[in-house]
């Protein structure tokens, strides 16, 4: 019987990654080629590239600078082309961020700056503390803090405020999702800060977004969220693990978060990846969990 359990379940498991990688490859067989070429054989985008190349991901400043030049190079209104270059800028911008730390002063409390665009609009800034807030805002970045200690994030107010009037309104939605969810957090100390709802709404949000624009510039960007998600809503997180123990049942939260899954979006693709891992802890069969886990990253479903 658990033979026949087993292979039931690799069976579902193939049929399923078979229909997405079919999905997968109909949705490229949709995009136009010709918008491609277009786009890089755009003077503007070509100038930018060189341009972003050009540029110091040790230097804060360089933001700022890519944002200015992209303001000369693109005019307002929803472009293909404009979404394509701000791409360009994205990933300067996530570059540039895993060195803005070095902007910070060294032993100076900024605590006062610590996620001061999400707080009340009255708190006021410190003046001996004006001259970085200004470094750090006008660059696109935010101070938050984490394990005790300062660190600098994307402030995705910037985006709104400076981007969104040359962006088209998916990629306004998107980056407007992403913001919402950086404000509100996702993890901290390698431990899941959102309750189970969310989390399953989210993945869902996700799923649905990469459903219904397939063609989007930017869809590797939704993808890679949304499966960065679904392998933390499967795996859980360090000090969130899906699994009590190495041979323990599945905690709380997550048996939560399935339940809520199945009951709110029973026919969804992210159900049907949840439903025989949620339905192998049921039977407390902990080698088909294992299986299973092995399977989706073999596949290339989760991380």
């Amino acid at each position: 019987m658990r033979y026949f359990f087993m292979l039931a379940i690799a069976i579902l498991l193939t049929a399923i990654a078979c229909n997405q990688t079919a999905d997968r490859q109909d949705k490229k067989a949709t995009l136009d080629d010709s918008a491609s070429t277009q786009i890089l054989n755009n003077s503007s985008y070509a100038n930018y590239q060189s341009f972003i190349t050009s540029l110091d991901t040790n230097d804060i400043q360089s933001i700022g600078k890519a944002t200015q030049k992209f303001k000369t190079l693109f005019t307002e209104g929803d472009s293909t082309v404009n979404d394509s270059a701000f791409l360009l800028f994205d990933k300067l911008w996530k570059k540039v961020e895993l060195n803005a730390y070095r902007a910070l002063p060294a032993n100076v409390d900024l605590t006062p700056l610590v996620d001061i665009e999400t707080g009340p609009a009255s708190v006021s800034i410190p003046e001996k503390l004006k001259p970085i807030y200004k470094t750090i805002h006008t660059n696109g970045y935010r101070i938050s803090s984490s394990e005790g200690m300062f660190t600098v994030i994307q402030n995705g107010d910037f985006l709104s405020e400076h981007f969104y009037p040359y962006l088209s309104k998916t990629m306004q939605i998107m980056l407007g999702q992403l913001n919402q969810e950086n404000k509100l957090g996702f993890a901290d100390d390698g431990a899941i800060i959102i309750n189970a709802e969310e989390f399953t709404n989210r993945l869902i949000w996700w799923e649905k977004f990469i459903h219904d624009f397939p063609t989007f510039p930017a869809l590797a960007m939704a993808t890679s969220k949304y499966k960065e998600y679904l392998t933390f809503y499967i795996l859980g997180m360090n000090n969130t693990p899906a699994r009590q123990s190495d041979k323990g049942g599945l905690a709380d939260y997550f048996q939560n978060a399935y339940t809520q899954m199945q009951a709110k979006y029973p026919n969804s693709k992210s159900n049907q990846w949840v439903s025989p891992y949620f339905e192998a802890f049921k039977k407390k069969n902990y080698t088909t969990v294992n299986q299973i886990i092995k399977d989706y990253r073999e596949q290339g479903i989760i991380m």
